[in-house]
């Protein structure tokens, strides 16, 4: 079933990013890049429809012309990074037509001083940002192969898409994955929990509508972060996973929460460059014993992923299909309401001929699901942490706590790791170290 089946007129699904150009950017140049761009990524330009009831797309199908220059050189500069958020805040709420319409749109802002801007806005089901990272990537190689006459679409890459459909295809009917079906159907079986810690009642149509509240974990914290979970034969994305559902299920008085986790799936290299929707949805089933150990815990958390992992081959849209129990209501996503998302991506930076391109992922002011937690690299060496939630559940206060909690979790999982569960305080008090957040609201 296409994204957005059940929901069609949602925002939801929209990825949207800058790519920021500073210098002499010839603009016919750019456009026969973007032209050449499209030749060698077809499925950019197709269109998605059903075939005997499975999902099916044609490509290339529509045309995505490169979008003349909207001038804002002469507005203040302030005002000119106003006009090109809300241009871009607009474009974000324009739900897409799989069926009637291309999945990509481009707008591009010329803010004076040599400064470009092209707003992307796609459906997810084209791209995820290892994709869009390699896809702009790309634009700034052959905006310098245009200065010579004659630049074509190299058809390596114009076939690379192709070449990947036949190779997962071959993947999906292999014994391992069928084994990794059997895997999630184990884990995900009888009746799954339904995240419960919003404030207020479960609007029966949600608007998606974002805030966010942040913290910086600093250098001296990360630091130990990555000294206890070596200690502990982990990862941090272990550690700090478990704080998140330790904070989860300490609100939502429960024993048990599913988190989703995205793996960007680009460890073979018949996926490493393709630009395309690689990111497996790994349900993360995470059961809390108060009598054990944070210690303990930790390592049945780090258990969990490591399964998860070695069955992330098996499509979640597969296993979603044998779940009898999954919630298909408008107002609660099926399987898991929070997510959490560790990942990083390829270097986003280029420069051709004097001009630098540079990609930024832009927020669209809208979150699918309950709440999520995104955890990020600031600067050399701290983190940057971002609890994102639906406005309609969580209010910024009740939102601030449930990002406090986790942070008063991973303290206690890298300095005290013999604490039992049952014995945490994971109640913020207002002198807790992280107050000084930083507080954003999206999507106003």
């Amino acid at each position: 079933m296409p994204a957005g089946r059940l929901d069609p007129d949602s925002p939801y699904y929209s990825y949207q990013g800058s790519l920021v150009m500073d210098g002499p950017l010839d603009l016919g140049r750019l456009a026969r890049a973007w032209d050449l761009l499209l030749q060698e990524n077809p499925l950019l330009l197709a269109r998605f429809t059903e075939e005997d009831g499975e999902p099916a797309h044609q490509y290339p199908h529509w045309d995505v012309p490169f979008p003349a220059a909207e001038d804002l050189s002469g507005l203040p500069p302030g005002e000119r990074a106003r006009v090109h958020r809300d241009h871009a805040t607009a474009e974000a709420a324009r739900p897409f037509d799989l069926t009637g319409g291309p999945s990509l749109r481009a707008r591009l802002f010329a803010f004076g001083g040599g400064e470009h801007r092209l707003l992307v806005t796609m459906h997810e089901i084209l791209l995820d940002g290892w994709g869009a990272t390699v896809l702009f990537q790309r634009l700034a190689d052959l905006y310098e192969r245009t200065a010579r006459p004659g630049a074509a679409p190299d058809p390596e890459r114009a076939g690379r898409y192709d070449r990947y459909l036949d190779w997962h295809a071959d993947l999906l009917r292999t014994p391992e994955v069928a084994e990794a079906g059997a895997y999630w159907r184990r884990r995900l079986a009888g009746e799954l929990p339904v995240l419960d810690i919003a404030g207020n009642p479960r609007p029966a149509r949600p608007t998606y509508r974002g805030g966010i509240v942040e913290a910086v974990v600093g250098a001296d914290a990360s630091g130990r972060l990555r000294a206890a979970a070596a200690r502990a034969g982990c990862t941090p994305f272990v550690l700090l996973l478990a704080a998140y559902a330790l904070a989860l299920t300490y609100y939502a008085d429960a024993d048990e929460v599913v988190i989703g986790a995205p793996m960007a799936n680009r460890e073979r290299p018949e996926q490493a460059g393709v630009p395309a929707f690689m990111l497996a949805m790994l349900p993360l089933r995470v059961r809390i014993d108060d009598g054990a150990t944070l210690a303990s815990f930790t390592g049945t958390v780090r258990d969990l992923v490591l399964d998860a992992c070695a069955a992330a081959d098996h499509p979640f849209g597969w296993t979603l299909r044998h779940l009898t129990a999954a919630s298909r209501s408008e107002a609660v996503t099926p399987v898991f309401q929070t997510m959490i998302n560790m990942l990083a991506y390829p270097a986003r930076d280029a420069a051709a001929d004097g001009v630098s391109f540079r990609f930024v992922e832009l927020d669209t002011g809208f979150t699918k699901y309950d709440c999520a937690l995104y955890v990020q690299p600031h600067g050399p060496d701290a983190l940057l942490v971002q609890f994102s939630h639906q406005r309609e559940l969580l209010d910024t206060a009740t939102a601030r706590n449930v990002l406090d909690s986790t942070l008063l979790a991973l303290r206690a999982l890298v300095d005290s790791p013999e604490t039992h569960i049952r014995a945490l305080d994971l109640l913020p008090g207002p002198s807790s170290e992280s107050r000084a957040q930083a507080e954003t609201t999206i999507g106003a």
